[in-house]
């Protein structure tokens, strides 16, 4: 800022006001003799220091204002502070290192990986199975459970577009304008198919089928697939957001000013107008300009007699015309670029409120690891839900007779199950092929199935599900504010986990 200082005051300002009757005869001539003594010692005794030394015993001068100490506010600094970054985004500029907020953001997925690893040995350290299960798939466990929600969740993930395309196609033909219901038609939506293709890679991986206990609990081997299954989908899912939130920083890297070079960059500001020097870090504007046309060559001795004039090196010239095109057409390219990282840039604070690099990154670490809780939560919650369910309910059951019976008649034998099926056997066991967990089990007979839990349970996670996408639309998030909304998923996450850890008797 530029400061301003009277010259009318800077010269009525005396700094000796007081003169002892020496000083006087000083600064007036009075007692004036001839001086042999040398020029600088002259000066030397006509100095302030002399004049300190004289008034009046002190040994200090009288006070000025600029000698006073200076006490600094914190809060008027801080406000200053604030001035400066809103003048600077009112000009689209913001302050802060690029490489500083790469290493800041690199903590994101840091403890991304950390807790990942944390909840993938939880199940290991915490809940040991008694039995150990042998997969038939050809690819070892857990990579089927992963790679099955990885490409359900893509699949989700493809498909919000199409579903809120077709959200204003409804919204424009109802007469329904205004740009909310849409958003909030395609959320709930998405959230709905979401949930659903989290519940069908159950009966993809075939879980049910191999169910060791007749109710969902932590011994089963089904508990370690449920879990891995939504590891998976949240994953893909925190890959996919830390690759986007370091997309998100690189838009802001031409428009970032260093605290080490403002003075370079800060020419004046004076009356609420910027204006900015060179840009540290900005693409530098290169201004092309077209060389001039070759001098014509005279031929002939005498050049006022001689008109004709050829030009030489007319190749050279369309080789610098084609060199000025393409020159050009790297700067409108560059223009364009430029460009749209504004639009984007602008976008995105409208979608947070507040520009993206001023997101803290532990902010961006807790919402990474409520992903990682809610995910684990809801699937544990809609798989304990589908398998107490009648429509989990195995329809065949193969027999394996034995090792003394031939392969070929191995599998003659079957029965038809379901809940509400006669020909269940009377016997309190029935045994059953036991593949992939053992050569022969023991299951119970009392398979009672009820749909209850799932009328239930489905759509109070919905709900939550449906709570927590509309807090991240753009309707809210601005308004709420990005610590509020993080801070609230952290709540509803945990709840969730517990709640799905409860629901496999994990908490008892």
């Amino acid at each position: 800022m530029s400061v301003r200082f009277s010259l009318a005051k800077a010269a009525s300002f005396r700094p000796w006001s007081r003169k002892t009757s020496t000083e006087s005869d000083i600064f007036t001539g009075h007692h004036m003799h001839a001086d042999t003594r040398p020029a600088s010692i002259t000066m030397l005794h006509s100095s302030p220091e002399r004049l300190r030394a004289d008034s009046s015993g002190s040994g200090y001068l009288d006070r000025v204002p600029e000698d006073d100490s200076v006490e600094f506010d914190g809060r008027d600094e801080e406000e200053n502070v604030e001035e400066i970054d809103e003048e600077f985004e009112s000009q689209g500029l913001y302050r802060g290192s690029y490489r500083r907020l790469l290493v800041l953001y690199t903590f994101v997925p840091l403890s991304f990986v950390a807790f990942f690893a944390l909840l993938a040995l939880l199940p290991i350290w915490v809940y040991p199975l008694q039995i150990t299960p042998e997969y038939p798939s050809v690819l070892p466990f857990p990579f089927p459970e992963l790679f099955v929600s990885a490409g359900l969740w893509c699949l989700s993930y493809l498909l919000r577009t199409p579903i809120y395309s077709f959200s204003v196609l409804l919204c424009t033909s109802c007469r329904l304008s205004h740009d909310g219901f849409s958003t909030v038609l395609s959320t709930v939506a998405h959230a709905i198919l979401s949930l659903f293709l989290r519940l069908l890679a159950i009966p993809i991986l075939v879980i049910p089928h191999y169910l060791v206990y007749d109710t969902p609990t932590w011994r089963d081997p089904a508990f370690r697939r449920v879990w891995w299954v939504s590891l998976g989908w949240a994953a893909v899912e925190g890959i996919v957001a830390i690759k986007q939130g370091y997309m998100n920083i690189a838009l802001y890297r031409d428009v970032l000013v260093n605290d080490i070079h403002e003075e370079e960059r800060i020419i004046e500001i004076e009356d609420g107008a910027t204006k900015l020097g060179r840009i540290y870090g900005a693409t530098d504007q290169i201004t092309y300009t077209a060389e001039p046309p070759l001098a014509p060559f005279v031929v002939g001795s005498n050049a006022s007699s001689n008109l004709e004039r050829v030009p030489l090196l007319q190749r050279e010239s369309r080789a610098s015309d084609i060199d000025l095109e393409a020159s050009l057409e790297l700067q409108v390219e560059d223009d364009i670029d430029q460009l749209m990282a504004v639009r984007a840039r602008d976008e995105l604070g409208k979608y947070y409120g507040i520009p993206f690099i001023r997101i803290p990154a532990f902010i961006s670490c807790l919402q990474r690891a409520n992903a990682l809780l809610f995910s684990l939560g809801v699937t544990l919650i809609l798989s304990s839900a589908y398998l107490r369910s009648t429509i989990s309910s195995m329809s065949w059951y193969f027999i394996n007779p034995g090792p003394d019976v031939p392969s070929s008649d191995k599998y003659s034998t079957l029965y038809v199950i379901t809940s509400d099926s006669p020909s269940i056997p009377s016997l309190e066991t029935f045994i059953s092929s036991a593949w992939p967990w053992s050569s022969i089990q023991l299951l119970p007979t009392t398979l009672k199935k009820s749909n209850h839990v799932l009328t239930i349970g489905v759509p109070v996670v919905s709900i939550l599900q449906i709570v927590l996408s509309l807090l991240h639309s753009h309707l809210v998030l601005p308004k709420a504010g990005v610590h509020t909304v993080v801070y609230i998923g952290s709540l509803i996450s945990l709840g969730v986990f517990f709640t799905g850890l409860s629901v496999w008797d994990a908490l008892s």
